[in-house]
Parts: structure tokens; sequence; C-alpha cells
């Protein structure tokens, strides 16, 4: 429920939305998971709404992108001076 994912000691998030859309930026795989379970609970008991197991996934942005409305999303390492 939305208290526990107040109540869950989560790390710093960031979320993205437009629509029906978003994305949520974690520092790391755990608080990701954690997040994502804690999110898609929330949806389903408060909003009724289901998450697609198959549009939905964790994904490790230093290792390959991320589509967002329309976009591929990345991490990229800062250059050198």
């Amino acid at each position: 429920t939305y208290r526990a994912l107040r109540t869950s000691n989560l790390k710093e998030i960031y979320i993205v939305r437009y629509a029906d859309d978003f994305k949520i930026f974690c520092r790391n795989y755990y608080d990701a998971k954690r997040t994502y379970q804690a999110v898609t609970k929330w949806l389903q008991n408060r909003l009724k709404l289901n998450v697609s197991e198959e549009k939905s996934k964790i994904t490790n942005l230093k290792q390959r992108y991320s589509e967002f409305l329309g976009f591929k999303l990345k991490v990229k390492p800062k250059g050198k001076k």
C-alpha cells in the first residue's frame, strides 16, 4: 500500500511520468526491485490497475538503454577533462 511505500526506507528515486507511462529511476538494483514491488502493489490495491509484466522491467542503464516516449535513455560515463 501507499503507507508501505512511504515507510519502506527507500533511498533516492526519481519518477518521470507522461499520461499513463512512467519511469522510476533508482541508484541500485536492490532499491529498484523494492520500488517495483511497492509501486505494483499500490497500483493494484489502490487504483485497481495491473502492471504489464511484458512492458515493465528493471534495466541497468549503464549496460543497456530503455525507451520512453520515443527516446532511448542510457547512462554514459563522464568524459575526462
